[in-house]
């Protein structure tokens, strides 16, 4: 009970190649398409990654309680916590192989290098940081992936805030910007972080894991309806 369900693991592919799986197919074809009629210069698969980490994870939690599926998933001894967990996991597979799928293609296409290291380094990331965030709200929302969504923009706005000429309007803008998540150290125009970034990325998306994993282990499933 207190293992990965490795069992599920099977099930757990094939909903999301069958669910986000046809949808990041759809958006993968129009990105290679763009990008090879661009000649790769401005669209690649690093462009796509934080929409395929929001389909790979809206509704992860919240569809099973929304539509009563948890019955079901844990009538036999599974742990809901560690049974997210993989399906999280799964999810982060899925979205870097279709990743490094669309680079490979585009890569092929308009004979330009393959991304490899740094674009496996990015999915990882953002999908720590953003599906980790996503996982979190999908434990008390069924609206997870608008409220990541707001979070990430509100974020970006702070940023610009933050530099008012205006001291107390600057320095509470500030603040907020330092307590968000660090999306800015992740996006597609940053360069890869190292060090104390690099530290701060991952610290913060282990973080919002254990609070959505703390949710999912001691609060009973389906109390208080998660709309």
């Amino acid at each position: 009970m207190n293992s990965l369900p490795l069992r599920y693991t099977g099930w757990m592919v094939r909903d999301v190649l069958r669910g986000p799986g046809i949808r990041m197919a759809v958006i993968g074809a129009l990105t290679v398409w763009l990008a090879i009629t661009a000649g790769g210069a401005v669209l690649g698969a690093k462009h796509a990654g934080l929409v395929f980490v929001f389909l790979a994870t809206a509704g992860i939690v919240s569809q099973d309680l929304a539509g009563g599926y948890y019955r079901t998933l844990f009538a036999t001894p599974v742990t809901p916590a560690l049974y997210y967990l993989q399906r999280w996991l799964v999810g982060g597979v899925v979205v870097t192989f279709a990743l490094v799928l669309i680079d490979a293609v585009i890569a092929w296409r308009v004979d330009a290098p393959i991304a490899g290291a740094e674009l496996l380094a990015r999915a990882g990331l953002v999908y720590l940081l953003v599906g980790g965030l996503v996982l979190l709200f999908s434990t008390v929302t069924r609206r997870d992936w608008v409220f990541a969504a707001i979070v990430i923009f509100a974020q970006s706005m702070l940023d610009q805030l933050r530099h008012l000429p205006f001291a107390t309007p600057a320095r509470v803008a500030e603040i907020g910007y330092r307590i968000l998540p660090p999306f800015h150290l992740v996006g597609s125009s940053a360069p890869i972080p190292s060090g104390s970034e690099l530290a701060h990325v991952v610290l913060y998306g282990v973080g919002l894991l254990a609070l959505a994993f703390a949710v999912l282990w001691y609060r009973p499933l389906a109390t208080g309806m998660r709309d």
